[in-house]
């Protein structure tokens, strides 16, 4: 279940970054966006349901990797903010980007950081976006294309935590589909009884016309008079 956006009215000048208005009195207000909303704001704001795809072992690295990304509630925290901060506290792997834009404080009490993240969180993903086709360019090149390709050769690829993450999901979710399609029971051959009353069918009429031609009487041929007989006058 998804937790409410966070709409403190005693926030500091640390969180003047966060939305403006006072806390929704309802659903229907609180899923007005607002005009600074990008793509992420967007799903945690109308709590949107996680992304799923249906992803096989012949699904493209780039499509899985920008369309992972628009999601952020399956981004980890400490993998994005490694891209772009050093030392990055590790208490914050236990929260997603979709966490932090929630509620940032419960995921960041250093208030400078928190503050700068929500500044540059647009700008962030922007680049995020530019990282990720860099990277399926370069496993193009190593000729890494599908997840199916991923699963045989990508452990031995150097690649950022946030990209294995998001490939090694997909292919377990690609396994798991291929998987459950084996187990998937096979259509059922029409019933014997309707082939064996067919045949019965079948047989029994052309054993009717064998009947018939034996049954059938030979022509009947007259009979040749004989001698010291007088045919009927």
């Amino acid at each position: 279940m998804y937790k409410r956006l966070v709409w403190s009215p005693d926030r500091d000048e640390h969180d003047s970054w966060l939305p403006k208005r006072a806390r929704p009195k309802s659903r229907k207000e609180e899923v007005v966006l607002l005009p600074g909303d990008d793509e992420w704001m967007v799903v945690i704001r109308r709590r949107q349901p996680p992304r799923n795809p249906s992803w096989t072992m012949r699904s493209a690295i780039r499509e899985v990797l920008l369309e992972g990304m628009k999601d952020p509630n399956h981004l980890n925290l400490f993998d994005f903010l490694q891209l772009y901060y050093r030392d990055v506290p590790e208490n914050v792997a236990r929260f997603t980007v979709g966490d932090f834009l929630r509620d940032p404080r419960r995921c960041m009490k250093d208030k400078d950081r928190r503050k700068d993240i929500g500044m540059s969180m647009s700008q962030m993903r922007s680049r995020l976006r530019e990282k990720l086709l860099y990277v399926s360019y370069d496993l193009f090149s190593c000729h890494i294309q599908t997840l199916g390709d991923w699963a045989k050769k990508g452990r031995s690829e150097r690649v950022e935590a946030i990209v294995r993450n998001l490939l090694d999901e997909a292919v377990k979710q690609a396994q798991e589909h291929d998987q459950a399609e084996k187990h998937d029971p096979a259509p059922l051959p029409e019933p014997l009884s309707s082939l064996s009353s067919c045949s019965r069918q079948e047989s029994g009429s052309s054993s009717d016309v064998e009947v018939l031609s034996v049954v059938l009487p030979p022509e009947k041929q007259e009979d040749s008079p004989t001698s010291g007989t007088q045919p009927w006058s």
